[in-house]
């Protein structure tokens, strides 16, 4: 099924760094890469409407100035959070996608602080970027307990502040890291923690800052990371 969503604000509702939530529950999880056969309870991020629904479909929250939350919440079956369309937030705003299946992340999302999270730990779950993924004032964490994967279509960049990506965070050696995009955090320390890190291609950049590798199992990493 799809929905579209009318956005439309009370006095006082939004602004001033409160949070705007979008949350999906029930569903059943869709196969990767989708979203074509996803059916009722995954969230599927197109954009919104704000005021009417004959207004322009949006995928800013610029003129909300407010922190953004989307997430999942699996019942018997489980469903995917997809970020299919780009968005983005004021400078200042938090943009957070969190779900108990995987997370698509597709689009391309510019924001303050950038938190990915995937509580899901079955075969299909983890957080799956394709697109590039920027904080121009704050921080990326990425976290899964299966895996993490950075397609080469995707990225994570900050301007001198930290990247946090961690695979498996609850240790039960089922969850890697494999960085085939680029991660650039201008100065800023990066970090990868999980049972096994791969690095097929792409870049890791920190500049001036460090960079700190902690895999279970022997990580796979080429000179590209510097």
């Amino acid at each position: 099924q799809t929905s579209s969503i009318v956005f439309v604000p009370g006095a006082g509702a939004v602004g001033n760094n409160r949070q705007i939530a979008l949350i999906a529950a029930g569903g059943v999880e869709s196969l990767f890469p989708g979203p074509g056969l996803t059916s009722a309870g995954d969230f599927i991020w197109d954009g919104i409407h704000f005021g009417a629904a004959a207004n322009p479909l949006s995928t800013s929250w610029i003129a909300t100035n407010d922190n953004i939350l989307f997430a999942t919440q699996s019942g018997a079956t489980s469903n995917a959070l997809y970020i299919q369309s780009n968005m983005t937030t004021n400078l200042n705003n938090t943009f957070t996608a969190v779900a108990t299946s995987p997370v698509h992340a597709l689009g391309d999302v510019t924001a303050g602080a950038i938190t990915l999270t995937s509580t899901g730990d079955t075969a299909t779950d983890g957080v799956f970027i394709t697109g590039d993924y920027t904080s121009i004032l704050s921080t990326i964490t990425v976290n899964s307990q299966n895996d993490v994967v950075l397609f080469n279509t995707g990225s994570l960049n900050t301007f001198g502040n930290t990247i946090t990506v961690t695979a498996d965070t609850n240790l039960n050696s089922s969850g890697d890291i494999t960085l085939d995009g680029n991660v650039s955090s201008a100065g800023g320390a990066v970090a990868f923690t999980a049972e096994g890190i791969v690095q097929n291609q792409g870049s890791v950049n920190a500049g001036s800052g460090t960079i700190a590798i902690d895999a279970s199992s022997d990580p796979v990493i080429d000179d590209a990371i510097r």
